[in-house]
């Protein structure tokens, strides 16, 4: 035993130091704080914790999991790397000695902590959550990403698949890395034998470059093409994105940078697929002239061809532009850009040299405004707390207000200018001076955020995002402190007290008087067919102004004179924008005395003659008839869109001929933008059809054997304008059969492909308008017609059933009437069949026709399910209050409303004295489709479409009105319009989803719709007029398109004329069962002025606000208006309340006050005192004192939890009154006490009142 100890001895001795010595050295690491748990400083303090997806978040938790379990891994962490058994414990080493690990390890670490989140992928920027948080969380972690990538890959370099071996990410790969990380890649493998590479095509010589300058394989080069196209960045040059209508602009450019003797390379950048040959051979053609180097870069084979086509179109393909062009550094600009200095003035500018990325400022505009959604996304364009402790990002500004205006620079002012004085003109991008290689990641990052779902209508285009981008990640930047400029003619006023300039063109100067840049061509209107518009809806001060049309068009296009600018000091002299040229002309009247008011600079001879030297080359295009040059290429690239002048509408009005078209292929006439029609229209087959005779009539050997009907056909179509509308009616009902399986059944499924649910969407509205105008107004036979059509198996009743998939399927052989059961109430009176000399055949054979003409007086309709009923008692006892007169209509989809319904209904038509009917619609639907699909919301287009009345007031059963029906009826609005909404809460916080604003597009007839029957809506979606809101109606579109809003119209009462709107409300039926569309309303409400826009139809929005009603508070210590409460209430100009939503009882809901109590405990009691108060004042009927109507730029509805989070406040500083938008009135003693009458009646006659009674 004895030997045995010896032999063992010195082992032991050994292992038993060894174990001292890790002792102690757990000891003093246990005392040590890990350099990874940093410690906090002044920079995060204001910074939000990340997401629980971010890898930040992901890396603290790890970091603070081997913390939690120290004393097992701290011996582990002391081993050296040969003893350490697996790769997971050389990761916890790295982790627990962060500060001191490599990059490139602490790069693995935080990649791989991507994929703690399995799902993760940049591409959640382009999706709406419909959750405030999900959307910023996902709008942080984008740019996040983007610095990460930034920090190891652009910065450091680091070998991405060494990473990935290393660190044994066999369950990704670097492509899939990629393609989660820029989506807007094409999507490539390891397996894929080509690279990701522009086509760069040299026009002078032809030659053509596909792949990279680095000798890498496909393989090699493509697992990190971003990383590798920077390194591949060289030289300098200028970039041009241009669409097809903007190539009109390039020559005039090209011939501008020649006399600036211009040697740098240009290079025209597309995402692919949008010049044809024609228009490059037209490109190369200007380049010759010109003597300028051009090349086309084409990004077919970068981008990914989904993600191009939806999201790459308008300004975004600036960004591509900026991140593909081949120069490290390039001058981006415009193609309407015009420059007065040669290139190597912004190259050699010690901004940009200083920063790497120059940018001017815009108009100062204080009118225009950023949304307050916007600027509440502040701090989400920061690294989050983790970000900050894990990689030590601190951006240059806090985005603090006090912070920006003591940094005292310009760009700090511009950031303040966005988040804090909610400008949104602040940066002019029509040319940005960048250098590449160091600005990659921040171009990547503005791209994300003009992508991302919530914040892209913050900005007009592209603007301030180069700014925003730049900020968030981390580089510098100068935005000049020089504000944009106006020049142009300087004119003195008759009095001699004024110097003014007129023009459409913005300018910047270098601050000492010298013009650098300016946008807007140098035409007086750089697009001269905006006369003829801007006449038509301004004749008063066009002709004022300018005289004639033709005075009008000759001045528009005329070259820009240019004596000198004037730069406003703005707010003391603000730009005046004016009508011409599409409200692009801006004014500025300097006083000759107002030193304080802005700067006037006159050019002196030498500079005159510079600047209006470069104006005549940019003006070359209209000296060398460019415009008759680019028909011919136009003409190529719309051929299919142009149709033959026996096409035209048989509304001239409303047509643009195709000489017209010839002679002017820019005009931006209502035709541009609208969408052609789908391969299933029956405006495509009547296009089609008129083609084809075209090509016959020139070639008649084509024509071949035709049979009697088919010539009687081609007769009509030749002379559509002078055809019969029975015969224009036969062809496109026989459009629709080219689809023998066509059924608008098909607008219910959630099909596959989105493109053709749009179309879908699109072809909703045709078949309203062609209906409207065949058997609505045209009061064509569809028996008779279908008696004409050569087509087997179909009739008209099988149209109709295609048509209206919702009604009851009938046929030649059913005998009884389509036709609702009404009973009378009161006198059990029943109505099951029309009063009518048709028999059923007729009559079913074109039901809504009929059913339209035999609407008759006014009334009242409710879609009450059983529920409500109970509630209509307290709304007839307010009509009985009012002196109600007219009937009304209880609408159901059949089988809903029992016999104890019916009793209870007739109870409370005896007590109030009204007539009362119930119009059961189940004789009339379809039944297995009712069933299903006819539910909450939807049942309400049961009431809206079978009442019996011509016009009526469509009232949901918690509608409180406070004037009569006669009053509603009696309205302005609604005798010149036939129906009148008013508008619901501004919330800005509310957004539809990110397809609707295009889908919107798609409410807009087809092109060929267009020119076969001259539909020409009220306004144009895409006019940039539209943004102006001129009306109630365009702000509601408006709205909804850039900013996304999802609340514009409080539906609980419509005020109808049925036989005017019946199509309209037929197509709200169609939109609300469209799988797409019904996404992009709350329920009904919009559905009622989209289907009235796209119906053709007017229609009134009221323009005041909707308002909040009841007891009016005032805050001595902030001079501020409140009142809080559920109801939403609509008031006129005059003060007047009108009606309210959701009852006269402080809660609708008093029930809830329990729970409502057990979950904001705190809050409860410090507003009620105790539960039993709270409980009282749920139950309490509202007081009202007053109206109140927040401006939401100032203060935004404030949604609180009392009343199951039902309750909203208002706000409003007294300051403020008359100098915003804000309103607070309350009502003189008379009529507080006529409401609160009502107020009183309406609770009284709850039948529950005795059982809700407190402690009952």
């Amino acid at each position: 035993m004895k030997t045995l100890l010896r032999a063992r001895n010195p082992g032991f001795k050994r292992c038993s130091l060894l174990a001292v010595i890790a002792i102690c050295f757990l000891f003093i690491f246990m005392r040590a704080d890990s350099a990874s748990q940093r410690r906090s400083t002044r920079y995060e303090e204001d910074l939000l914790f990340s997401s629980g997806n971010s890898t930040y978040a992901y890396f603290q938790r790890k970091v603070k999991e081997l913390h939690d379990n120290k004393p097992f891994f701290s011996l582990e962490n002391m081993l050296p790397s040969w003893m350490l058994s697996t790769h997971t414990a050389r990761e916890k080493r790295v982790l627990l000695n962060w500060d001191k690990s490599s990059g490139f390890d602490q790069c693995a670490m935080l990649i791989k902590g991507l994929y703690n989140d399995p799902n993760w992928d940049n591409m959640a920027i382009t999706i709406d959550h419909d959750n405030a948080t999900i959307n910023d969380e996902v709008f942080q972690m984008s740019a996040e990403r983007v610095r990460l990538y930034n920090h190891c890959f652009l910065q450091n370099s680091y070998d991405i698949n060494e990473m990935f071996e290393k660190y044994r990410m066999y369950y990704t790969s670097p492509h899939d890395y990629q393609r989660r990380m820029f989506p807007f890649l094409r999507k490539v493998t390891a397996m894929d034998g080509y690279y990701i590479y522009p086509t760069i095509t040299n026009l002078r010589t032809g030659e053509v470059q596909t792949g990279p300058i680095a000798d890498m394989s496909y393989q090699e080069f493509n697992s990190n093409f971003i990383a590798h196209w920077k390194n591949e960045a060289k030289g300098r040059g200028i970039v041009v994105t241009a669409s097809v209508n903007d190539c009109r602009f390039l020559r005039s450019q090209f011939f501008v940078w020649k006399e600036l003797g211009n040697t740098y390379p240009i290079q025209v950048v597309t995402k692919g697929k949008e010049m044809p040959p024609e228009l490059i051979a037209k490109i190369k053609e200007y380049a010759t002239e010109a003597d300028q180097e051009v090349y086309i870069v084409d990004l077919q084979n970068v981008l990914d061809p989904n993600y191009a086509e939806k999201y790459i179109e308008n300004f975004h393909n600036k960004w591509y532009a900026a991140m593909f062009n081949t120069f490290e550094e390039a001058i981006l600009v415009d193609a309407d850009v015009v420059s007065y200095v040669h290139p190597d003035e912004y190259f050699e500018s010690s901004d940009f040299k200083k920063t790497g990325l120059k940018l001017w400022r815009d108009r100062d505009i204080p009118d225009i405004h950023v949304h307050i959604y916007c600027l509440n996304m502040a701090p989400y364009f920061l690294p989050s707390k983790e970000e900050h402790r894990t990689l030590g990002t601190t951006l240059k500004y806090r985005l603090e207000e006090e912070s920006l205006k003591d940094a005292g620079t310009s760009e700090a002012d511009g950031l303040h200018k966005f988040f804090f004085e909610k400008s949104g003109s602040i940066v002019d991008s029509g040319l940005v001076v960048f250098n590449k290689k160091k600005k990659l990641h921040s171009l990547i990052i503005s791209e994300f955020f003009h992508t991302d779902a919530k914040f892209k209508p913050c900005t007009y285009g592209d603007k301030e995002i180069f700014m925003l981008g730049a900020y968030s990640a981390g580089v510098d930047y100068s935005l000049d402190p020089e504000a944009a400029v106006i020049i142009g003619p300087i004119r003195e006023s008759t009095n001699k007290k004024f110097n003014s300039i007129c023009s459409a063109q913005m300018g910047h100067t270098n601050g000492r008087g010298k013009l650098l840049w300016s946008n807007g061509g140098l035409q007086v209107c750089k697009n001269p067919n905006f006369a003829k518009d801007d006449f038509e809806k301004d004749v008063k001060f066009m002709s004022n102004n300018y005289g004639t049309l033709e005075d009008t068009e000759k001045y528009y296009k005329s070259n820009l004179s240019i004596d000198g600018f004037i730069s406003p000091n703005v707010p003391n002299l603000k730009f005046q924008q004016q009508p011409a040229c599409h409200h692009y002309m801006y004014c500025v009247h300097l006083p000759v005395d107002g030193e304080d008011m802005g700067e006037l600079v006159r050019f002196d001879q030498e500079q005159r003659e510079r600047v209006n030297k470069i104006s005549n080359p940019m003006n070359y295009r209209a000296r060398k008839q460019f415009g008759r040059r680019a028909v011919l290429t136009v003409m190529v690239i719309f051929v299919l869109l142009y149709l033959s002048s026996s096409s035209s509408s048989p509304k001239a009005g409303n047509h643009v001929s195709d000489k017209d078209a010839v002679d002017d292929p820019f005009r931006m006439h209502y035709e541009f933008g609208l969408y052609p029609a789908s391969t299933f229209s029956p405006f495509s087959y009547i296009n089609t059809r008129i083609m084809k005779l075209k090509e016959e009539k020139d070639d008649p050997k084509k024509a071949g054997k035709k049979t009697r009907t088919e010539s009687e056909e081609d007769k009509i179509l030749l002379n559509w304008n002078k055809g019969s509308r029975f015969d224009q009616c036969r062809l496109l009902v026989k459009g629709f059969y080219t689809d023998e399986k066509w059924n608008n059944m098909n607008l219910v499924y959630a099909w596959s492909s989105k493109d053709y649910m749009e179309k879908t969407a699109q072809f909703a509205g045709e078949c309203m308008r062609i209906y409207n105008y065949c058997f609505f107004e045209g009061d064509v036979n569809p028996r008779e017609l279908f008696k004409k059509l050569d087509l087997q198996a179909t009739d008209a009743y099988d149209f109709q059933k295609r048509m209206f998939f919702f009604l009851k399927n009938v046929t030649q052989e059913d005998s009884d009437y389509l036709y609702p059961t009404i009973k009378n109430v009161r006198t059990g009176e029943v109505v099951s069949k029309p009063k009518t000399k048709q028999s059923p055949q007729e009559f079913n054979s074109n039901f809504f026709a009929n059913w339209r003409k035999i609407a008759s007086g006014r009334g009242i309709v409710l879609s009450a399910k059983p529920d409500d009923i109970d509630m209509l008692r307290q709304q007839l006892s307010v009509w009985k209050e009012l002196g109600n007169k007219y009937p009304i209509q209880v609408v159901h989809k059949g089988g809903e409303l029992t016999r104890d319904n019916e009793i209870s209904l007739k109870q409370f038509a005896e007590e109030t004295d009204q007539n009362i009917y119930i119009v059961d619609a189940g004789p009339v639907l379809d039944k297995n489709f009712a069933d299903e699909h006819i539910t909450k919301f939807h049942n309400k287009w049961v009431g809206v479409l079978f009442n019996t009345f011509e016009e009526y007031i469509m009232v949901d059963a918690d509608t409180v009105p406070f004037i009569s029906a006669e009053d509603f009826f009696e309205s302005e609005n609604f005798k010149k319009s036939g129906m009148r909404m008013w508008r619901d809460r501004t919330l800005t916080n509310r957004h539809i989803r990110e397809h609707c604003p295009d889908l919107a597009l798609k409410l807009e007839p087809s092109l060929e719709e267009h020119r076969i029957l001259g539909t020409t809506l009220r306004f144009k979606l895409l006019d940039p007029d539209l943004k102006q809101e001129k009306t109630s109606e365009e702000r509601a579109f408006n709205q909804m398109r850039t900013n996304l809003a999802l609340h514009h119209v409080d539906s609980g009462l419509v005020v109808i004329n049925k036989k005017e709107k019946l199509h309209s409300l037929l197509l709200s039926e169609f939109f609300q069962n469209h799988a797409l569309f019904r996404r992009c309303s709350y329920g009904d409400k919009e559905l009622f002025w989209y289907a009235a826009f796209s119906a053709n139809t007017d229609y009134v929005i009221e323009p005041e606000d909707a308002a909040t009603i009841g007891k009016l508070e005032y805050s001595e210590k902030d001079r501020r208006y409140s009142i809080c409460a559920i109801q939403m209430a609509h008031t006129d100009s005059n003060d007047q309340l009108l009606w309210t939503n959701t009852g006269l009882r402080n809660c609708k809901i008093p029930e809830v006050a329990k729970k409502d109590f057990d979950e904001n405990p705190k809050m409860m009691t410090e507003k009620y005192g105790s539960l039993e108060v709270m409980k009282i004042s749920y139950h309490a009927p509202l007081q009202i004192d007053g109206y109140l109507i927040p401006d939401p730029e100032e203060h935004e509805w404030q949604q609180t939890h009392v009343c199951a989070d039902y309750t909203y406040c208002g706000f409003v500083d007294e300051l403020n009154i008359g100098y915003s938008k804000a309103k607070v009135h309350e009502f003189s003693d008379e009529e507080k006490k006529r409401l609160n009458k009502i107020s009183k009646i309406w609770n009284n006659a709850d039948v529950n009142k005795e059982r809700n009674r407190i402690g009952v």
